[in-house]
């Protein structure tokens, strides 16, 4: 008879388990919140106006918060992060209360999506909390006043969900909706969850119950993107935000980006430098980053215009149309290198891009962690080829499942992200995949190792661990 692995541990080890895992979780918080002092950016001023506002006018408004003018605004994001601040800012204004308060819920997130899968022995649960909370590619992120680390929160909360289902053979739609709801109060991107959310419920139910089941899911964790609107309506603003009214830039200039950047680097070097109005600082634009079908001569040309404007002036109209028509005719001379090519280069060098904005914040430990830049970009393409060997045929069924909607996830959200209507290129917003996909990858380690152990019909099957 051979033996299962197993999903119960004696009382004692339980409890040295939990008390293992809440050291681990105590102590790499503190780590995470001592690193450095929070680090603040233009965005997270702009979250700490609208939290104000939130907080002292009940109102979501870009105004000085005290002048109470309120007047009405989409901000960047939903008014999830907003209101969160808020309720942290009623205890203090120093911003470490904020990095405290959201690593403290990061951190119980991992600790929940890391003991929902059954595990066949009490080191694997220890092991990805560790992982999930000392991961090299999130850990830094908890000191940025910034959306970052409770999407990753929303984003585990949602999968722990999930892998409780697909352990039960069915799905909770109260929890589900909910979790979905928090996660896209977030973030606008986080809508991509809804993929992984539906596609659960198709493998669980038939298929007549499941589009009924995956309706009612999408239409509760919708509602507060209704209320939004119909929101933004009564108050005269947009039925949804645009980008380009957020970013206040000439559109031609944005239009050309989103026709010809490869990665974040055409980001920072034209768009933010010409936003902030420092046009010297565009000539460090390389030109690599710029689709092959960009005529050097001219954009080189439109760069240097752009170099020699004064610092602080408005961006001229006929600069911007002559971006504008450039634009034009790379679509029109070049119509599928533009809508295939450059999605498909993008969604390569966002992965592979060594991305130092993740690390600020280890300069607590000396600085040294910036040189291993390249070691996290090859772990990021590790973490990939790990959701790629999951759907192999070699494991069980449920593995095999969370493996594909990990995937979905991964996979609808960097095409969202290199698509030319959107063009987000920084590697910072593919975070909120990386904890998930650590744990899919712990549980293809833990089935191969638990196969080992046991040299048992059930474990070489690798039905293990859902």
């Amino acid at each position: 008879m051979t033996a299962a692995p197993r999903t119960e541990r004696p009382a004692a080890v339980r409890v040295i388990l939990a008390l293992v895992s809440v050291l681990l979780i105590v102590a790499i918080s503190a780590l995470k919140v001592e690193l450095s002092e929070a680090k603040i950016t233009p965005d997270s001023e702009l979250f700490l106006t609208i939290s104000d506002n939130i907080r002292l006018s009940a109102c979501i408004s870009q105004s000085d918060p005290e002048s109470r003018e309120c007047k009405p605004a989409w901000g960047s994001q939903p008014p999830g992060y907003p209101v969160f601040l808020a309720a942290v800012r009623t205890l203090g204004r120093d911003p470490r209360l904020v990095v405290a308060a959201q690593v403290i819920i990061f951190t119980c997130a991992a600790f929940w999506l890391a003991v929902t899968v059954p595990y066949a022995h009490g080191v694997y649960v220890t092991g990805r909390v560790l992982l999930l909370v000392a991961s090299p590619l999130t850990l830094a992120w908890g000191r940025w006043v910034l959306t970052e680390t409770l999407a990753m929160a929303a984003t585990m909360c949602t999968f722990a969900v999930i892998c409780r289902a697909l352990h039960a053979k069915r799905v909770n739609l109260p929890s589900l909706a909910a979790a979905l709801a928090v996660a896209m109060l977030i973030r606008w991107d986080q809508i991509w969850l809804l993929l992984p959310a539906v596609a659960v419920i198709g493998f669980l139910y038939p298929r007549r119950e499941a589009v009924i089941r995956a309706a009612i899911v999408v239409f509760i964790a919708s509602l507060p993107y209704a209320a939004l609107s119909v929101r933004a309506l009564h108050q005269g603003l947009p039925p949804l935000p645009t980008n380009t009214v957020d970013l206040d830039m000439p559109p031609n200039i944005l239009r050309f980006w989103r026709t010809a950047a490869l990665d974040q680097s055409v980001t920072t070097s034209l768009i933010w430098e010409s936003w902030s109005r420092r046009y010297a600082n565009v000539r460090a634009l390389d030109l690599r980053s710029l689709s092959s079908s960009v005529p050097r001569a001219d954009v080189t040309l439109l760069v240097d215009r752009v170099s020699r404007l004064p610092e602080g002036s408005a961006f001229p109209d006929a600069l911007d149309q002559d971006f504008g028509r450039l634009a034009t005719r790379m679509v029109s001379e070049h119509p599928i290198q533009t809508r295939v090519a450059v999605p498909l280069v993008r969604a390569v060098r966002i992965w592979a891009w060594q991305d130092k904005q993740s690390f600020s914040g280890w300069e607590g430990l000396g600085g040294s962690i910036q040189r291993w830049e390249g070691w996290w970009t090859a772990y990021r393409v590790f973490l990939l080829l790990g959701c790629g060997i999951a759907l192999l045929k070699r494991f069980g069924q449920p593995l095999r499942r969370l493996g594909v909607l990990v995937s979905l996830y991964v996979i609808g959200r960097t095409c969202f992200l290199v698509s030319p209507p959107l063009t987000m290129l920084e590697t910072r917003y593919l975070v909120e995949t990386f904890p998930v996909m650590e744990l899919l990858v712990l549980l293809v380690l833990e089935s191969l190792i638990t196969s080992l152990r046991t040299r048992s019909t059930a474990a070489t099957d690798l039905s293990y661990p859902l």
